[in-house]
């Protein structure tokens, strides 16, 4: 019995690892974003940024090559993102209203029921003014 399952665990490990990761960029995609002359743009506001900077200056979003994994750098990519649901454009979702509260508890325990008071406020204003972006049915994103 116990050979069995043994044998059946490394037949579906051999054809898991057989899987080949399917690649969603074109070649000719790919080349152009990896090569030396490729201009970097912000993610938000899609302006092409210098190198070096580590802040859009248009508009001013957290862009630095390392931001997310530099601990004081760090920082304002989480405000960013928090900031986002307090902002005159926020979308919420029920996903995106738990994200809030879960990232806002953890990464600001003594200062959370203050973000939680703004995040609220906000939510009831978008609310009021008939939003669109009160979005329940998807995570809220929207093109364009």
């Amino acid at each position: 019995m116990k050979a069995t399952i043994i044998s059946i665990g490394s037949c579906i490990r051999s054809w898991w690892c057989s899987q080949e990761t399917p690649d969603p960029w074109p070649a000719e995609l790919d080349a152009a974003v990896r090569s030396p002359d490729a201009v970097p743009v912000c993610h938000r506001c899609m302006k092409p940024c210098d190198r070096a900077v580590w802040f859009c200056p248009e508009c001013g979003a957290a862009i630095g090559p390392f931001n997310n994994s530099m601990p004081y750098l760090q920082l304002f990519s989480i405000g960013e993102a928090l900031r986002s649901g307090v902002g005159p454009e926020a979308h919420f979702s029920a996903f995106r209203t738990l994200a809030y509260l879960s990232i806002g508890l953890v990464q600001y325990t003594l200062f959370a029921p203050l973000y939680f008071i703004r995040l609220y406020r906000n939510y009831k204003r978008l609310q009021a003014a008939g939003s669109d972006d009160l979005d329940d049915s998807s995570d809220g994103q929207k093109c364009g």
